[in-house]
């Protein structure tokens, strides 16, 4: 049975193939369906068809409708909710939070762990946080600080932890992204 991480807003993660599979689910009458699929390779340069056609996104599927683990990911959905991006599945390079309607997009809001280091998890979804928000505004960190409540400072750090974890592109003054 496959092993998975439950995260944020229907985010779940499975470590196979060489990389960090992340895949978000969401409820489709009663079964988690992925909606969103996100590789976070080990080594550069490494994502080739060999690694995509290892991804077990069927085990995945399966693993997160197991009745226990539903149970959880369907819980912390609710707690950490992110606009849908639609009703098919749709795989794409980075994780989004984009609705139907442009309009409808809000900052994702972080589970900052209470515990220091924080884990490589927490990073992935703060990547998450930020590439959703360059896609809406212009200054994505001062989106996230807003939303989940804390200093523009502390978001900064973090992007910082994502960058240097390969987890973000490298910076570029005055663009987001």
């Amino acid at each position: 049975m496959e092993r998975l991480s439950v995260g944020n807003g229907g985010w779940v993660r499975s470590r196979e193939v060489g990389a960090n599979v992340w895949v978000r689910l969401v409820d489709d009458d009663g079964r988690l369906v992925p909606v969103d699929l996100f590789l976070e390779v080990d080594e550069p340069h490494v994502l080739d068809a060999k690694v995509l056609r290892r991804v077990p996104l069927g085990r995945i599927e399966a693993a997160a409708n197991a009745p226990d683990n539903a149970k959880v990911i369907r819980r912390r959905m609710l707690h950490h909710a992110v606009p849908s991006i639609g009703d098919t599945l749709k795989t794409v390079a980075r994780p989004r939070a984009v609705g139907p309607d442009v309009g409808e997009w809000q900052p994702l809001i972080l589970a900052v762990p209470k515990t220091r280091p924080y884990p490589s998890d927490f990073y992935g979804f703060v990547a998450a946080a930020y590439f959703a928000a360059a896609e809406h505004t212009p200054a994505p960190a001062v989106a996230i600080a807003e939303a989940n409540g804390i200093p523009v400072k502390t978001v900064h750090r973090w992007i910082a932890e994502a960058r240097t974890r390969g987890l973000l592109p490298p910076g570029r003054p005055g663009k987001a992204g």
